[in-house]
């Protein structure tokens, strides 16, 4: 049983609602299916989606037997690129429970379960890979539920006598029978013009004796099993999901999926019923009657001309019955004998009580009320026939439900994954990675930069150029930092130690006021707490600064990021990455910080920053403004004072890098660009 107590925002009102919406009698199933990880009725319910989610996580982490790292997601923006990550593995997938149960892979410290989470994905990219682009295309076809429409079934007539048995019936069948509780004989009078009644007695019943011998009833003792009374039940259930048990069957006879949880025999089996059409007895149309007439009645005229009768005796014969003369009877018969192999039961429905024969509409209407009632218990016979034969394997629907499910994962992860690197796990090294790409900005954007990068020390500070992918770099960071955790693959080689708690903290856009200052110290505060920690209690946290000089005034700045370091510096288990403008300041400041930088090389054909956006270690940066000169200068020619600038900020720098050193330039580009460029 699922202790709903246990879990985060789960209170009495969402027992209520589960509760509500799930039948006394299966509360146990839906609680065994929750143990087996078989979500598809709670999803069903329509709980809000974070409810549904934390009831997900719940019973993975406990048929896992780990923790979520909780901890990991409470800074708002590490939260919203985890959202991103799981939004991107959710466009993989064509299944909509996939996309909710995905959630599962929130990221984790339990390197057991990290390990069988990659162990996952190994195993759907190997299965991806089994498939070319066009297989896996008509694969995901075949996940694609075709919505059934309303199944038409003739009205179903049930009927008993008992209260109680009445009140059962009425909460177990569906809505659309017509349920009566007789109170006596007579009422039964009122439903014998129906082609079936199934009439339900138990040994109480007080009228069945009276009416189980109507040629239209049939009489069903309960047993407390619905399929007894309605066995279209069962066959419904399979008509609905035979889109399904098709797909299921595709799969495995013509993409040779295996399938140890269908067993592909009773499947086909099922497929093989389901595509029998119940015709009954064939029944003339009034046109196809009439054509059979009309050869009748030209049969007679023959027969008539071969007697050579006269006229006036023939005209006498054509208004008399039949039965009055042994002529005409004779007739009839040899027509009758001519017409019986092709057309025997069209016979039955013409009328020769003269000799010219008349379709008998009679006939037809009792012919027709036989027809049907013979089709309403052929009908009720055959479907009680597939429910004794399929109810032990109605648990297939499950399976099948469950094999798509499973398909559609490893299609989903496989692809999505196919390029990918798996993060090798070490609790004794810090960040390091080769050739690593953005998993998020690749879906975003082409041609971006592989980056090849590693944190050897509890302290580091980036530097450089302006839009010189610093902030993209800590977004790299903590990307490959969740799907690490979350168990799943890089783009590229990337190596990581496990974390409690990511803190991400972004740099102020528009004026900053007092506010955002303090709300930023408290922040700090909590990841720097020191006073009364064991070393058990000491939590592994990674700190990801972006620009925090930009909340308060460039004098204070260097100051603060400077004592917040040497505090952080107290507690070994903080790794802090910052990103900042203010290189000279804190390389002086913080000692025990690594400083690297990013920097812009040159300009490129189209005068645009050429910038290497893999820092290099133990180097400081500076910022880009006398490229930015350069450019403007280069693109305005006749301006004065962007020539001005160039100059000036030409003599301040020592280190020059004139264009003969720059890749890719085109020498002739406005003539200008044989100068040199102090950077």
């Amino acid at each position: 049983m699922v202790n709903f107590n246990e879990i985060p925002g789960i209170g009495s009102k969402t027992i209520a609602t589960i509760e509500d919406n799930i039948p006394k009698e299966q509360l146990n199933l839906f609680h065994t299916e929750l143990c087996e990880l078989q979500f598809n009725r709670l999803i069903s319910i329509g709980l809000d989606t974070k409810t549904e989610q934390e009831i997900i996580k719940h019973c993975v982490s406990k048929y896992y037997n780990f923790k979520y790292a909780t901890q990991l997601l409470q800074s708002p923006q590490v939260k919203k690129t985890f959202q991103e990550l799981i939004a991107l593995m959710r466009r993989q997938f064509v299944l909509e429970n996939n996309k909710k149960e995905i959630i599962f892979l929130s990221p984790t410290t339990n390197t057991t379960e990290i390990v069988r989470r990659q162990e996952m994905v190994a195993r759907a990219i190997s299965f991806f890979k089994k498939y070319s682009t066009e297989q896996v295309k008509e694969m995901r076809k075949l996940l694609v539920t075709t919505p059934i429409a309303k199944l038409n079934y003739e009205q179903i007539v049930v009927l008993c006598d008992e209260e109680e048995l009445f009140l059962t019936l009425k909460k177990q069948l569906p809505k659309e029978t017509l349920l009566v509780c007789l109170n006596n004989r007579d009422e039964f009078e009122q439903y014998t013009s129906y082609d079936l009644i199934r009439y339900v007695y138990t040994d109480e019943s007080k009228l069945i004796c009276d009416v189980e011998d109507a040629d239209n009833v049939i009489g069903i003792k309960w047993k407390k099993q619905v399929f007894d009374v309605m066995p279209e039940l069962l066959h419904r259930e399979f008509i609905l999901k035979k889109h399904s048990l098709d797909s299921v069957d595709s799969l495995i006879s013509d993409y040779s999926v295996p399938a140890d949880q269908v067993e592909k025999e009773v499947l086909q089996s099922i497929l093989s019923s389901l595509e029998e059409e119940s015709h009954g007895n064939w029944t003339l149309s009034r046109v196809e009657l009439e054509k059979v007439r009309s050869k009748a009645e030209s049969l007679v005229e023959k027969e008539l001309e071969a007697t050579q009768i006269s006229g006036v005796e023939l005209l006498k014969l054509l208004k008399s019955p039949v039965s009055e003369h042994l002529l005409l009877r004779k007739v009839v018969e040899n027509v009758k004998e001519k017409l019986s192999e092709k057309h025997k039961e069209a016979l039955e429905l013409l009328s020769f009580e003269t000799i010219i024969p008349e379709i008998d509409e009679e006939a037809i209407l009792l012919c027709e009320q036989e027809k049907s009632r013979n089709k309403a218990e052929a009908s009720y016979l055959k479907h009680k026939d597939f429910f004794f034969r399929f109810f032990a394997h109605r648990g297939l629907l499950n399976s099948a439900r469950n094999f798509l499910e499973k398909i559609d994962f490893l299609l989903g992860m496989g692809q999505f994954f196919s390029k990918t690197s798996v993060p090798r796990i070490n609790s004794n090294k810090r960040f390091s990675c080769m050739n690593l790409t953005s998993s998020i900005l690749s879906s975003k954007e082409k041609g971006i930069q592989a980056i090849t990068y590693y944190l050897d020390r509890s302290q580091t500070i980036l530097t450089g150029a302006n839009s010189g992918g610093k902030t993209s770099l800590l977004y790299l960071l903590l990307e490959t930092q969740l799907l690490a955790q979350m168990g799943l693959y890089t783009k590229g080689a990337a190596q990581v130690k496990i974390y409690d708690e990511i803190h991400f903290f972004s740099k102020s856009s528009g004026t900053v006021g007092s506010g955002a200052f303090e709300t930023t110290l408290k922040d700090l505060a909590k990841i720097a707490k020191q006073e009364n920690l064991s070393e058990e209690e000491k939590r592994k946290s990674l700190v990801l600064l972006d620009e925090i000089e930009s909340i308060t005034e460039p004098g204070a700045a260097g100051k603060l990021i400077s004592a917040t370091l040497d505090w952080f510096k107290k507690n070994e288990e903080i790794d802090v990455v910052l990103v900042s403008h203010l290189g000279e300041v804190l390389q002086e400041l913080c000692p025990n910080a690594r400083i690297d930088g990013i920097e812009a090389v040159s300009l490129d054909d189209s005068l645009q920053l050429v910038v290497d956006r893999n820092p290099k270690i133990g180097f400081l940066a500076k910022s880009t403004p006398q490229l930015i000169v350069q450019k403007l200068a280069l693109q305005n020619q006749d301006n004065e004072y962007f020539q001005f600038l160039y100059e000036k900020m030409g003599l301040q720098y020592e280190n020059k890098i004139t264009m003969e050193t720059r890749p890719n330039v085109n020498q002739s580009k406005k003539g200008a660009l044989i100068a040199k460029i102090e950077t």
